[in-house]
């Protein structure tokens, strides 16, 4: 049963013009995008109020906007910017995520952040996306680290430069 579906999907995408694993990787591609949508807690980062102290401490958090596919990044700036701001809510030891290449690696959009984040008090945590975006992310990086010293990254264990990026001071 399972080889004959096999032969008549490879028979189907030579008659396609289809490589193989299209059919995988549209799959694939349509249930990360159902599983990112759990993620999302709402349309905008609004804060309905005094965030309560759980047991008289304070809660360390990670805010981040999950962008999506070529969303213009001034719009994305502005979410962050929106970030920064319920992060530095009181009581809230908070952090905001952000993703270089959603910002279009923009030393502008990146100067306004780490100005707001100073204001609020505010870490800004830079996420690692993929190798080819690790040298301009880390320009960015020393660039607002050399204006705001509240700043980290992320390292991918997985990327054979890493290494090197953790000794890049």
């Amino acid at each position: 049963m399972q080889s004959a579906f096999l032969m008549t999907y490879l028979a189907w995408c030579q008659r396609n013009r289809a490589a193989p694993n299209d059919l995988l990787r549209s799959c694939a591609a349509r249930v990360a995008a159902l599983a990112a949508r759990s993620y999302v807690a709402g349309r905008a980062c609004r804060m309905p109020g005094p965030v309560p102290a759980p047991l008289g401490r304070r809660l360390s958090t990670t805010i981040c906007y999950l962008n999506i596919k070529g969303a213009l990044p001034k719009m994305v700036a502005s979410e962050c910017l929106d970030s920064v701001r319920a992060a530095g809510a009181p009581r809230l030891d908070g952090e905001v995520a952000v993703k270089a290449p959603a910002l279009g690696f923009d030393p502008g959009l990146h100067e306004e952040l780490v100005e707001a984040a100073r204001l609020h008090g505010i870490r800004l945590h830079f996420d690692s996306h993929s190798p080819d975006d690790a040298a301009e992310t880390f320009a960015l990086i020393e660039r607002c680290a050399g204006k705001y010293a509240n700043i980290g990254c992320t390292l991918a264990g997985r990327w054979r430069r890493s290494l090197a990026d953790a000794d890049w001071r």
